[in-house]
């Protein structure tokens, strides 16, 4: 019986997900049955152009379609605490009193408690106001993640610690994952070191028990590359990273998932994009193969004749019949309309690299699937 999203044997698989468009398209265009194998992070930021709160949540179910009906809620960075109180929107409000430590977070966990969609991320504060949320969460009985970002997480060890040690007791440490998300990085292996080390702390908290965790980053490259007759390979550093953590605390010294940006970048770095050369980008099993038509044709041609370059490539699996595959079929046959823009083909990126990792273990039957309708 499945307890928790990580009790499954299939689902080995949590992406962080931008509350954002192409995030969200790519993902619910997915199979309906990658839900047995990966389930997103969603930390909710406002949608664009919104007023109200209500308008991000319902973005980011409308992007569950069906694929998933539970995803694990956080909050994300930019939502307005900044503002003066005249320029805040409902949105930039509702933000600010979730994101509020008051009470051990209890906005917060209201939250979740009238949300049954949503397994909660825990928010750091204070050791105390970890184990208000822990004690909480552990009593609503869906799990809980505590996701520890590198950048801003700072002895995390001594903060966590309570909050572990009361799962522990209790014998409730399977409701927790335990997610170190690294942020952007540019190599896989001393991020990959300081994850075990910071690991292995809160595998001491837990009193040597085996813990539930997932390694985080995104390694998608911050400038493209490559010229319209290329085929430019960028590797998953994403991969390289988990398997390194592996290796350096053992195989089965924790139960270790997956987790990457699936396939985008942070999202400052999403927000900074501008106008650029035509590009489709595919999603192998190790590496994402690009083709930029950088000194080649403009607008609707450059995308055809990048996807025409992309399916010449040894990486293309012709018998892929998902959404993102799809979609560059068709632009190499010219169909492109409402599709020339780089925001619809990174949405196809992201449906391709969270099937293919979705799937990093499964059968060839299992990869290949099956495809159905899909939206524009």
């Amino acid at each position: 019986m499945e307890l928790f999203p990580w009790s499954s044997d299939k689902r080995r698989y949590f992406p962080l997900l931008h509350a954002m468009g192409a995030d969200l398209k790519g993902f619910s265009q997915l199979p309906k049955g990658d839900s047995a194998y990966l389930m997103p992070i969603i930390p909710l930021a406002r949608v664009p152009n919104a007023k109200r709160f209500q308008n991000t949540l319902d973005k980011v179910r409308t992007g569950l379609n069906g694929v998933g009906e539970v995803f694990i809620a956080d909050i994300g960075d930019k939502i307005g605490l900044e503002l003066p109180a005249v320029e805040m929107e409902e949105v930039h409000k509702v933000f600010r009193e979730l994101s509020g430590a008051a009470g051990g977070f209890l906005a917060w966990r209201q939250f979740i408690r009238e949300n049954p969609d949503m397994i909660p991320v825990l928010r750091f504060g204070s050791a105390a106001d970890l184990l208000a949320q822990v004690e909480d969460f552990a009593d609503l009985g869906r799990g809980m993640v505590l996701r520890i970002r590198s950048s801003r997480h700072q002895g995390v060890g001594m903060t966590a610690a309570p909050a572990i040690q009361y799962l522990a007791r209790r014998n409730k440490l399977d409701h927790l994952l335990i997610v170190v998300d690294l942020e952007h990085i540019d190599e896989p292996l001393a991020p990959a070191a300081m994850a075990a080390g910071l690991v292995r702390t809160l595998i001491a908290a837990a009193g040597n028990r085996r813990v539930n965790v997932a390694i985080s980053a995104t390694s998608f490259p911050l400038e493209l590359k490559g010229v319209a007759e290329e085929i430019i390979r960028y590797p998953i550093k994403e991969r390289i990273l988990h398997h390194e953590f592996e290796r350096i605390l053992g195989p089965g010294a924790v139960n270790l998932f997956y987790s990457d940006y699936g396939s985008a970048r942070t999202r400052a770095d999403e927000e900074k994009g501008g106008k650029g050369y035509p590009r489709i980008d595919y999603a192998a099993r190790n590496r994402w193969p690009s083709n930029r038509q950088k000194g080649g044709l403009p607008e609707a041609h450059g995308f055809q004749a990048a996807a025409n370059k992309i399916m010449a490539t040894t990486d293309w699996v012709e018998e892929l019949d998902i959404y993102g595959a799809n979609m560059i079929r068709e632009a190499a046959d010219g169909l492109l309309e409402k599709r020339k823009y780089a925001g619809f083909w990174v949405s196809a990126r992201i449906n391709l690299h969270l099937h293919r990792q979705a799937h990093y273990s499964s059968t060839d039957a299992e990869f290949l699937g099956t495809e159905g309708e899909w939206e524009d």
